[in-house]
């Protein structure tokens, strides 16, 4: 098959782009700027992992930097994979999709804290943890790293020095 653009025409990257689509076989890190086109050439190769290869929605995993592209990612996956079970001429594909649909959510498509907490949630003893150990959020990793040193015989000397929300005034209203 013949280029349909001329070879000065093609974007710089489109050996980069050709691999992202054409190279299934191989686990691929993909770093680009905003706009470049990383979210349609990763949401092409899952889907065509899926479709063309079978591969089930649980083998794929996607690790981005934000939730909001992590959000974008699933949705633009769901859609197309939408797209193939509707209008795709061949019935295998067609049914892959399908099935793909009814367990989407069962990919890997988050942040990297959001992968790493999957991990660590789903194989607590290969990572040296407890079961049903708790993951702590910034706040609570700041508190507790603030308060290490304020226990005594089991009970917390840390006392308030401001009131609470209970003793907030209320906003008042005119009208």
């Amino acid at each position: 098959m013949t280029d349909p653009m001329p070879h000065d025409q093609r974007p710089r990257d489109q050996e980069a782009r050709d691999r992202i689509g054409g190279s299934l076989d191989e686990n691929l890190f993909i770093e680009a700027g905003a706009g470049t086109g990383k979210t349609t050439a990763l949401v092409g190769r899952m889907v065509a992992l899926v479709v063309d290869e079978g591969v089930a929605v649980e083998g794929i995993a996607a690790i981005t930097f934000t939730e909001r592209a992590a959000a974008e990612l699933g949705d633009r996956f769901r859609r197309q994979l939408e797209d193939v079970a509707r209008q795709d001429p061949d019935p295998v594909r067609r049914r892959r999709a399908d099935v793909a649909l009814t367990d989407v959510d069962l990919a890997s498509l988050s942040t990297l804290h959001g992968f790493a907490r999957r991990l660590l949630t789903e194989h607590p003893l290969e990572a040296g943890l407890p079961t049903g150990f708790d993951l702590l959020d910034d706040v609570s990793s700041h508190w507790r790293s603030m308060t290490a040193g304020t226990r005594s015989s089991g009970a917390s000397s840390m006392t308030t020095t401001s009131p609470g929300p209970s003793c907030w005034p209320m906003p008042s209203t005119s009208v």
